[in-house]
């Protein structure tokens, strides 16, 4: 994969479909590759889609119109043919087609995305093609970076819009109890960085979030804030958010829970 990198090559791989972490399949934990899960008619993860910290983002993987191999019938194969009956997902007169499911029908999407971009401009390094993928992704499931999606649904139009040089990082690392605060670190910048912030909110899904600390300087791999014991009023399940401002008006997130119990 290095060497294919070197020589410019965009590698794109399918995440797995076992609905289990990449972190032990091959190649999708690989460095270098771009990681691509699958979502279904709404976004969400379908059950058979693998997730984890490798998956760089996703695309559409249920119910994929192709074309079908002779004497094939792969939703009988794989976990995406739970409740699958032989033949259901063939069509057409000829039965050449097929109704596919899966992260090898989603990453093709990306696959042809990459291939936009070049087309668009060959002078892309493969490294600034997955940044591009990555970075103008549209976001969906969890709000902000998740593991089912990474930065969301490939979107096409917004990569072919978006420049080589934007980025951006958002991300909670650690968080480690230092007296009677939390320390919560983990990086917050961008090329269109304008400020942070940290924030708590009760439940896994708040409605409302409160600001413990906002900074106009990005954060390398280092202290985002502090969160006071006293401000966990409540058991059970809390939602620390950190939010990076770009200058365009566009929020990206990160969240990370904790359970206190009770």
């Amino acid at each position: 994969m290095e060497d294919a990198r070197k020589n410019g090559v965009v590698v794109v791989v399918a995440a797995g479909n076992a609905g289990e972490d990449t972190a032990e399949y091959y190649p999708s934990s690989l460095d270098g590759v771009i990681c691509v899960a699958a979502t279904s008619w709404d976004d969400m993860q379908p059950t058979f889609s693998n997730f984890g910290e490798n998956v760089d983002l996703a695309a559409p993987g249920v119910e994929i119109l192709s074309l079908r191999a002779r004497g094939t019938d792969t939703n009988l194969s794989t976990a995406t043919g739970q409740g699958y009956k032989k033949g259901m997902a063939i069509v057409g007169k000829d039965k050449k087609y097929y109704y596919g499911s899966g992260t090898s029908l989603a990453a093709p999407f990306v696959t042809a995305a990459a291939a936009m971009l070049i087309g668009q401009n060959s002078k892309l390094t493969p490294e600034q093609v997955e940044h591009i993928l990555v970075y103008s992704a549209r976001d969906v499931q969890m709000p902000g970076w998740d593991a089912a999606s990474g930065t969301g649904c490939l979107d096409v139009k917004s990569a072919l819009e978006t420049s080589p040089d934007y980025f951006y990082t958002v991300r909670i690392g650690g968080m480690a109890p230092e007296g009677d605060k939390m320390q919560v670190g983990g990086t917050a910048d961008g090329s269109d960085f304008k400020k942070y912030t940290l924030e708590m909110g009760h439940g896994k899904m708040p409605k409302e979030f409160r600001v413990v600390k906002e900074s106009n300087k990005p954060v390398e791999n280092g202290l985002l804030g502090e969160l006071n014991q006293r401000d966990f009023n409540k058991g059970g399940m809390w939602t620390i958010r950190l939010v990076v401002h770009e200058k365009s008006g566009k929020k990206r997130e990160h969240r990370k829970f904790l359970n206190l119990g009770g």
